[in-house]
């Protein structure tokens, strides 16, 4: 981040993550606050009502044919055992440069996008829910692929990982954190 930008952010703040370098490979969100803290709208403290939020891609890579999207909690291992798979979102096309906000069943994905099986087996988003009293981060891993990935609607996080084996042009990560 320039100096200038950083200048401005801390007198006046700036919502989510501050914006990527020139040419930098990125995923941003201005859903979550300036901390990173993950609003309850996109929670399970918001029940049925719980959405997924703004996620902004920047310079995607030339030579890019789909993207992918995985959301897991890497401090679940400690509750359940293994990293816990929150949203999984792949044959991106390349012209969407933004996904979200918006309800799973509400807010349509752009054509050919498919979702694969959470952790609890479902293909919607799942919100973070960790224990009461638990902060966790929850990462949003966004990959630039050089394919269109051979799976179907519903794959799991592991046969996506193995789908995109020696596809992945690069990738980046913004993380939220929340607690209940």
């Amino acid at each position: 981040m320039s100096k200038a930008i950083l200048a401005i952010c801390l007198l006046f703040g700036c919502k989510g993550a501050p914006p990527p370098s020139p040419g930098e490979f990125k995923i941003t969100s201005n859903s979550f606050f300036d901390n990173g803290t993950i609003p309850d709208s996109f929670s399970c403290k918001a029940g049925i009502k719980q959405k997924f939020p703004n996620l902004d891609f920047h310079n995607i890579p030339e030579n890019t044919q789909s993207m992918a999207i995985i959301m897991d909690d890497p401090d679940a291992i400690s509750v359940v055992g293994y990293i816990w798979t929150h949203w999984l979102v792949y044959n991106i096309p390349t012209n969407t440069k933004k996904i979200g906000p918006g309800a799973n069943n509400k807010s349509p994905l752009p054509i050919g996008v498919l979702l694969g099986k959470t952790s609890s087996g479902d293909t919607v988003y799942e919100g973070p829910c960790p224990p009461s009293g638990q902060l966790h981060r929850y990462k949003f891993r966004l990959f630039a692929l050089n394919k269109t990935l051979p799976l179907g609607q519903g794959a799991t996080a592991k046969e996506l990982r193995t789908a995109m084996q020696g596809a992945i042009i690069d990738s980046t990560i913004y993380t939220g954190v929340f607690k209940q």
